[in-house]
């Protein structure tokens, strides 16, 4: 039996709302993206002819083709292949999580490993959608953007989503935003990042604050990696809400005036403010400039989407009244619109998170079972965009909108219940799952990863659960290459019990031979053998990583070991030995690599100097490639004796594939690379991996082996 209803007309308002609220924060934040300075935007600047593309819309409208074809049964393979099929964006956690499903990881691997940009916004963007396809049940909505952004990201990347997911579906109807804050957090961890930044932004709300107090304390406390951090970018979107002054217009500039990614959170906010105030509530003067077009983006193909936002608002319509009947019974789109009283003066829920007095919920969609209004709305922030105070009378400026409240839940609804959502938070994101006969068997990898470097121990854990009728007594072992060591912890035995319906933990740790040559990836294999009954195995697929020597550090005084040559580029043997930073002999140490990312800052010890690095690329055939090398400070590289790059610049660290890279000729056979890497105030960081002519990540480079 429905517990929460909402007529069909209210519901399609709010969502095309939602997506006119999205086109308007898009438009609103590109021509800000990535400025880590802040604005005093009070209008769209420059003044646009329509909205701008994104690509997180682009993949929504990939993700609603997914559930047309799947229904609400939809999964993360569904996902991927509906990516591999429509999306061709590479940058940032897309790239990273491309090279995964094309090297045989899928979700939430494919988003965890190898990935620097796993805890970036870019699935909080998209997030949203499924809020909009299960209104008025959080748990459905986060559930659904676990789902989702596992495929490209992961912990704060993915927990990010499931609060902006579950905010959204409650904001159909609750409107007041300590509430629905309280719904996001029921939803991640405790202790993560975005709950920490979204909790100081809340708290910050005070008589006297402002939004410039509480964006100077998100970067303070939350010390993003780069401009898409996704929790930094979140606490940046909270507050522009909370200090909107109830007004539209002044929420979304708040937001993105806050700079880092302020596409996404103008998205995230106007997709947010547009559910609560739904498409008669968006004030005209923001919405007219860009129309009711639907701009897709270059990456996007083979696909043929709306290109309005009423047809956007039809479609998602029709997709989430499936999701409703299947996923959502305590939900219902039904009943006539009600006789709507004078509305309240100012935007429902655009205010701050303390809950104002009660009011009717009067014309925005009857509650079935429903006594009690609740609580509508919210006093204005008292310490609205100090930094922006009101802009003037202008037919370019928006005036507030007075708009109807969202409509309220009976008092029963617990809209903090998180108990399908927690074990969601307990999966590990280094694992993957896979079926062993009767045996469902996750393995986690751990740190890092399903990654095997020659020589170097690799340990993981398999979590077995018998999906049997019948008690497993046997053994459970991993079968490796013929001279591989395999090791279990003492206390494991050789005889392991799982019982019907049980789950039991087994730990291993392979290591492979030190002078071995590994392939792209290596089969390990988990047999699960009884004593009597069936059996079970499960192949478990480990990528190579790369073998590096590191020789350091040296002395750089005043950023002078740029320019300066040290012995090693004239002496680079490896059994050499140079005099290094303080007249302490150095050599050629091992280092293995299991990703892009070079472990490099320890060798520095904290403190500026120069390191070596060096590889053998062992090439099948003579080819045209490019060298994808990325730091955040001075960097040499030599390949065969000639160099191929230098740069020294203090730039942020992006380890992006989809920049371009040094071209080289690699012969068949050996190829030597040499690095210099320089530190100066900053700690190093190092990434690196082999591409072909037209820049993607070629899967083997040859590295493999010592």
């Amino acid at each position: 039996m429905a517990v929460l209803a909402m007529s069909p007309e209210s519901y399609a308002d709010r969502v095309h709302g939602a997506w006119m609220g999205r086109s308007i924060g898009v438009t609103l934040g590109v021509p800000r993206q990535g400025a880590t300075g802040i604005s005093a935007l009070r209008f769209y600047e420059p003044a646009p002819g329509q909205p701008a593309a994104s690509e997180a819309l682009d993949f929504q409208l990939a993700w609603l083709q997914a559930v047309r074809e799947c229904g609400p049964g939809v999964g993360a393979r569904d996902l991927v292949r509906a990516r591999t099929a429509h999306l061709r964006y590479v940058d940032g956690a897309y790239g990273h999580a491309a090279r995964n499903l094309r090297r045989g990881l899928g979700p939430p691997l494919s988003g965890a490993f190898d990935n620097w940009y796993r805890g970036s916004h870019s699935a909080a963007e998209r997030a949203t959608l499924w809020g909009l396809l299960a209104p008025g049940a959080p748990q459905v909505a986060a559930t659904y953007a676990h789902m989702d952004a596992s495929v490209d990201h992961a912990e704060e990347g993915v927990w990010t989503a499931m609060f902006w997911a579950a905010l959204t579906s409650a904001a159909f109807f609750v409107s007041e935003p300590g509430r629905l804050m309280a719904v996001g957090l029921a939803m991640v961890p405790e202790g993560s990042r975005v709950a920490r930044g979204a909790r100081l932004v809340r708290d910050s709300a005070l008589p006297g604050a402002s939004w410039l107090d509480a964006r100077n304390a998100a970067l303070s406390a939350l010390s993003p990696l780069d401009e898409g951090d996704a929790p930094l970018n979140t606490a940046f979107a909270l507050a522009g809400w909370l200090f909107g002054g109830g007004d539209f217009g002044r929420a979304l500039c708040g937001a993105v005036n806050c700079g880092y990614g302020t596409a996404g959170t103008g998205a995230i906010l106007g997709t947010v403010l547009g559910v609560l105030v739904g498409r008669t509530g968006i004030p005209a003067a923001w919405a007219e400039p860009i129309g009711e077009g639907v701009v897709l983006g270059w990456g996007l193909h083979d696909l043929a989407a709306p290109r309005t936002n009423a047809q956007l608002t039809e479609l998602t319509c029709t997709l989430a009244a499936q999701v409703l009947a299947d996923r959502c019974p305590e939900v219902a789109l039904r009943g006539e619109e009600p006789n709507a009283a004078a509305p309240p003066s100012g935007s429902a829920g655009l205010g701050t998170p303390e809950p104002g007095p009660p009011e009717p919920a009067a014309g925005a969609g009857a509650l079935a079972e429903s006594t009690s209004p609740g609580s509508a709305g919210a006093e204005p922030a008292s310490g609205a965009l100090a930094e922006a105070p009101a802009p003037p009378a202008s037919p370019a400026e928006p005036p507030a909108a007075p708009v109807s409240p969202a409509p309220q839940a009976p008092p029963a609804v617990d809209w903090t219940a998180n108990d399908s959502v927690k074990p969601l938070l307990a999966r590990p994101a280094m694992s993957m799952r896979e079926a062993a006969g009767p045996f469902g068997v996750v393995a986690d990898f751990g740190e890092t990863g399903p990654s095997l470097v020659p020589g170097v121990a690799a340990g993981f854990t398999a979590a077995v659960r018998n999906e049997g009728a019948d008690d497993f007594y046997g053994s459970v072992t991993v079968c490796t290459p013929a001279g591989w060591q395999v090791a279990v912890p003492a206390a494991q035995g050789q005889r392991q019990a799982v019982v019907a319906g049980g789950r039991a933990r087994f730990g291993f740790v392979v290591r492979a031979p030190e002078s071995e040559r590994l392939g792209v990836s290596t089969r390990l294999m988990l047999s699960m053998t009884p004593e009597a009954g069936p059996s079970g195995s499960c192949d478990l697929r480990m990528l190579s990583g790369a073998c590096w020597w590191v020789v350091g550090p040296f002395r750089n005084l005043s950023g002078e070991g740029f320019d300066r040559a040290y012995e090693v580029e004239d002496r680079p043997e490896r059994d050499a030995q140079y005099l290094g930073r303080g007249s302490v002999m150095v050599g050629w140490q091992k280092l293995a690599v299991h990703g892009y990312v070079v472990p490099i800052e320890p060798v520095f010890g904290d403190l500026a100097g120069v390191a070596y690095l060096a590889t053998t690329l062992r090439m099948p055939a003579a080819m045209e490639a490019r060298l994808l090398a990325r730091t955040n400070d001075g960097l040499v590289m030599w390949v065969n004796g000639r160099r191929v790059h230098h740069v020294h610049a203090h730039d942020p660290f992006r380890p992006d594939l989809s920049l371009a890279g040094a071209p080289v000729s690699l012969n068949a056979g050996e190829n030597h690379v040499l690095l210099k890497v320089v530190r100066c105030e900053r700690p190093a960081a190092l990434a690196f991996c082999v591409a072909d002519a037209a820049g993607v990540p070629l899967e083997d480079q040859g590295n493999t082996g010592w």
